[in-house]
């Protein structure tokens, strides 16, 4: 199979992920108002950036483990619930510290049990993703990242028709189960090898011997994935601390189309390293990169206070002003 043909199928499955993740974006943000959207796009942020703090980089060590190591991997779905209930655990007292540190607006409390468990649960949703790349089964990939897409924007807008108005409180909900429906097809796909794992074989030794494989593989790309999302968290975290709120609002929705463009690339190049395809050189991703990068910089300078206005309305623009 050539290189295009074998992510056509990721690539097309990020697009209409991407274009969903739009339009829902802008039915949200048009229904929330600028105040509520900057306090949804810290809630979300934050779950974003501990996911990853708290995770430690663990997905991406326990799937290079899985890429390289020559080890059984029997037992391994078994390691993959204990490190998830555990960080399960951290995430609810961290995330309680944080959000009484540092948030500037209430937060109630069924919000933010939901988030605290998102977090667990979308640390096992990347174990499960890695395995179906491990397992070379790309089918389930795109499938589990199109069922939380077209999950989560169904109920978002089931929520709309049925009553005419969104509120914070469904749009995290929605958000949670999206991701336990594709964490529930990913363990449906692998149902065989999960059970069989905690019925005949799991064991403290064998888990001992998964876990020191796992840490085998930390490396640079730890300190590099928890950088690229202290980074990504930043401005909106940094804006609710020290901004007005609808300032916050302004500049999430800018920033999530940021977030949704580099969302249609990044499982893309997931795919090519887990099949090893190295086909391409470095100077033509890198061209490729910077090629985008320029166009969206380009785009939005001369078009972004039209696109901005057009779709989300005159307050959000107002507020994007006041960043300049």
């Amino acid at each position: 199979m050539t290189l295009l043909k074998r992510l056509l199928p990721s690539f097309s499955a990020s697009s209409v992920i991407g274009l969903m993740s739009f339009l829902i974006g802008v039915l949200i943000a048009r229904q929330l108002g600028i105040i509520d959207r900057g306090q949804l796009a810290v809630l979300l942020t934050s779950q974003q950036l501990f996911t990853v703090i708290i995770g430690f980089g663990i997905n991406d060590a326990a799937f290079l483990y899985g890429l390289n190591s020559k080890d059984s991997k029997s037992g391994i779905f078994s390691i993959y619930v204990l490190i998830s209930l555990i960080l399960g655990v951290i995430s609810l007292i961290s995330l309680h510290l944080y959000f009484a540190a540092s948030v500037t607006f209430e937060i109630p409390n069924f919000d933010f049990f939901i988030i605290s468990l998102s977090i667990p649960m979308t640390i096992f949703l990347g174990f499960l993703i890695n395995f179906s790349l491990l397992q070379n089964n790309e089918h389930s990939f795109n499938r589990s990242r199109l069922i939380r897409g077209i999950v989560y924007t169904l109920l978002v807008a089931s929520y709309f028709f049925a009553f005419g108005t969104l509120n914070i409180t469904f749009i995290i909900t929605a958000f949670f189960l999206a991701i336990v429906f594709a964490v529930s097809y990913l363990l449906s796909v692998h149902s065989k090898m999960f059970f069989e794992d905690f019925v005949t074989v799991f064991s403290i030794s064998n888990a001992a011997n998964h876990l020191k494989g796992i840490a085998r593989f930390y490396g640079w790309n730890t300190p590099a994935t928890m950088g690229w999302a202290i980074v990504a968290a930043a401005p909106i975290l940094l804006l609710n601390r020290y901004s007005e709120a609808h300032v916050v609002g302004g500049f999430s929705v800018a920033y999530n189309l940021v977030q949704t463009f580099i969302a249609v690339l990044t499982p893309t190049l997931s795919v090519m390293i887990s099949q090893r395809e190295m086909s391409f050189t470095k100077n033509q991703l890198i061209i490729t990169l910077v090629s985008f990068c320029g166009i969206g910089v380009l785009s939005s300078y001369f078009l972004g206070e039209i696109f901005m206005s057009f779709i989300y309305g005159n307050e959000y623009v107002s507020s994007a002003k006041n960043l300049v």
